[in-house]
């Protein structure tokens, strides 16, 4: 009697364990929403006048099964830099991440017309290019909950003083050599990037391009 009993009472734990267990999946799954769920809301978000999208593109940063959506408008000048804003999906409703540029004096043909971010698949990150008169900010931003936040920044400046700097994360910049950076800047910036063309928000894109 007693080991029934006792066979009962492992059993019953047993199975509370594996609800347990469970409990985070199911509630994951909940959280995320359908690809179709997805669409909806960016094409209704797109045709809003209010978003100010006049480029768009979808792409899952971050591997998760959802897509963002990385929109722009075009350039004030041709000297002026593209800004690229990240969007998710959070509680249903379209949320924004954050914005990322490309400097149109750092490798870019500036045509005014065309729009394009770069993409690190393998760090799950996009790049962001700020240039001055005498340095140059590559950072990799990846997803963090609800915000972008930097992953690695390599910075250059050429002024009075040669500095250069690489952070991780959150952590300070501390200096390397020239040659360090630079090939740390081939493996995240360009090597392991890859460019990803935005394209006009017209009703044809949105429909086949979402």
């Amino acid at each position: 009697m007693k080991k029934k009993i006792v066979s009962r009472y492992c059993l019953t734990v047993l199975l509370l364990i594996i609800a347990v267990l469970m409990i985070p999946s199911y509630a994951e799954a909940a959280k995320k929403p359908g690809k179709k769920t997805v669409k909806n809301l960016y094409h209704q978000f797109l045709q809003q006048s209010m978003s100010g999208s006049d480029y768009f593109i979808t792409l899952d940063i971050n591997r998760d099964g959802v897509k963002e959506l990385i929109t722009s408008k075009p350039r004030r000048s041709s000297y002026s830099d593209d800004i690229y804003s990240v969007y998710t999906i959070r509680s249903g409703k379209v949320t924004l991440l954050g914005t990322v540029s490309e400097s149109s004096s750092y490798n870019y043909k500036a045509s005014g017309k065309k729009k394009s971010i770069y993409y690190n698949k393998k760090c799950k990150a996009i790049r962001d290019c700020e240039t001055g008169p005498y340095s140059t900010s590559l950072t990799l931003y990846r997803i963090a909950g609800s915000k972008l936040k930097q992953k690695i920044n390599c910075t250059a400046i050429y002024n009075r003083y040669r500095i250069f700097q690489v952070s991780y994360g959150t952590s300070r910049p501390k200096s390397v050599s020239e040659s360090r950076l630079n090939s740390l800047e081939k493996k995240y910036m360009k090597k392991q990037c890859k460019k990803i063309k935005l394209v006009l928000n017209t009703e044809k894109n949105r429909t086949k391009k979402l």
